[in-house]
């Protein structure tokens, strides 16, 4: 069985990210929005698995055979021009056509249970920079997938929370240099690779460069013109420009949904709440979905 794409937009493939070679200067990479990543895994049952990150469509696939199939994020989704469901898992029939339009500049994922990807050095995550990882899809492509179980209890499922949060708060431990960001930003751009800042007042005394030291995606680097910029998932793993601060994880996947103009407020906060924030959202994401064989009799 398998899938054919049809219009790939920009879509990438990605999953948690691959983190055990840092060292070796491979980025992170993984899903730009991790909590949508997350429900759509979630949704499908399957951890860690390959998905479609498609950050501008529209985006069409046909399925060669059914396909149990899940879309998360804001877009327009039709199979054969009618609308279907969108944070819920459905089948997608012989020789249907999937079409996902999305609504602004935020991320969608599309999750293919049993969807199968090669991967590269443990993770099956592209990296737009590095270029490791799959390739970002193009017309003709064909991936192939593995048998549905077509009493498969995930089809139903649905997203029944609403997991929405503050995206303009954005929560930061301080350090390791020594420069006062919290406050008010406007977003100046927004890739993968990192969101760089604007205001009035640049911060002063920005230093050059200094010695390469390892960073991380959530860094808040403060280059030379005074303009943070805080590194998304793509970014190296290292850097020469000062490090005012880390967003906490639980803030991340909110960089993904941020948008030129928007203003931020820079919130400045202690690691026990940076820890007791991703236990709240981990906890958040395992409630949100409901299963058909949960909600009882009418």
């Amino acid at each position: 069985m398998s899938v054919s794409i049809l219009a790939a937009g920009l879509t990438i493939i990605q999953d948690r990210g691959r983190s055990n070679f840092t060292n070796l200067g491979v980025p992170v990479s993984g899903a730009f929005d991790k909590v949508h990543y997350e429900l759509v895994c979630t949704l499908i049952n399957e951890a860690d698995s390959p998905v479609f990150e498609i950050l501008r469509g529209p985006f069409e696939l046909v399925a060669e055979s059914y396909a149990v199939i899940a879309v998360v994020g804001e877009a327009k989704v039709s199979v054969d021009g009618y609308a279907a469901p969108i944070n819920s898992v459905f089948v997608l029939g012989k020789n249907n056509r999937l079409k996902i339009v999305t609504s602004n500049e935020q991320p969608v994922y599309l999750a293919v249970k049993g969807l199968v990807v090669n991967q590269s050095l443990g993770s099956y995550s592209h990296d737009t920079l590095s270029k490791v990882g799959p390739k970002p899809l193009a017309i003709g492509d064909t991936f192939e997938t593995r048998e549905l179980d077509k009493n498969d209890p995930v089809i139903g499922s649905f997203i029944s929370a609403n997991l929405k949060s503050v995206i303009c708060d954005l929560r930061y431990i301080p350090g390791p240099h020594n420069f006062e960001i919290r406050g008010n930003w406007q977003v100046r751009s927004v890739a993968r690779s990192g969101i760089r800042l604007s205001t009035n007042q640049p911060l002063k005394d920005a230093s050059s460069s200094l010695a390469s030291f390892p960073v991380m995606p959530g860094a808040i680097q403060v280059p030379p013109s005074g303009l943070p910029v805080i590194l998304g998932p793509d970014c190296g793993t290292t850097g020469g420009y000062p490090v005012a601060g880390v967003i906490i994880d639980a803030d991340l996947h909110k960089l993904a949904r941020l948008a030129p103009e928007n203003e931020i407020n820079l919130i400045p906060v202690d690691r026990l709440v940076a820890l007791k924030a991703s236990e709240l959202l981990a906890k958040s994401i395992a409630r949100a979905v409901t299963r058909p064989n949960e909600m009882g009799a009418w």
